[in-house]
């Protein structure tokens, strides 16, 4: 496992951004917010936690896994991978915390993370750009709410 973390501002204020990250569950949303997402189906669903099979496209291959999403609004907001072939693999866990920014919301993440056929000395350099392309999606989606 390779801890991760990381810290940046979203601009969104978040009200909105939990709006935005409920999307995440709904299976007809997920995969036009993140295009190597091209499956999810909702395991089980209770107040606070979701459990989802996403079907994630890695070299050329579509990987199924089992997520766990927690949503503790305002603060906090987790995912663990349970089970799966990747391209994240079962252990791996982050979890963000959210304040109020000027420039919309502060998130601090933290979490360990291992991915499928990445060797350990290189996977926090392979997270970085697997997380800023995700930064870069979730903005691009929402592109039309930020102007």
């Amino acid at each position: 496992m390779a801890e991760y973390a990381d810290e940046s501002v979203f601009p969104l204020p978040r009200a909105q951004l939990w709006q935005f990250i409920e999307q995440h569950t709904d299976p007809a949303i997920v995969v036009r917010i993140h295009p190597d997402i091209v499956s999810q189906s909702v395991l089980s669903r209770s107040d606070r936690e979701v459990v989802v099979d996403r079907g994630i496209r890695f070299r050329k291959k579509v990987l199924h896994s089992k997520w766990k999403l927690i949503a503790l609004p305002p603060d906090r907001y987790r995912w663990e991978i349970l089970d799966g072939e990747g391209p994240l693999l079962p252990g791996s866990h982050l979890e963000n915390h959210y304040s109020d920014d000027p420039g919309g919301t502060r998130i601090v993440s933290r979490g360990e993370v291992r991915v499928r056929s990445v060797p350990g000395f290189l996977t926090k350099r392979v997270l970085r750009t697997v997380f800023g392309d995700i930064d870069q999606q979730d903005r691009a989606f929402l592109q039309p709410a930020l102007r």
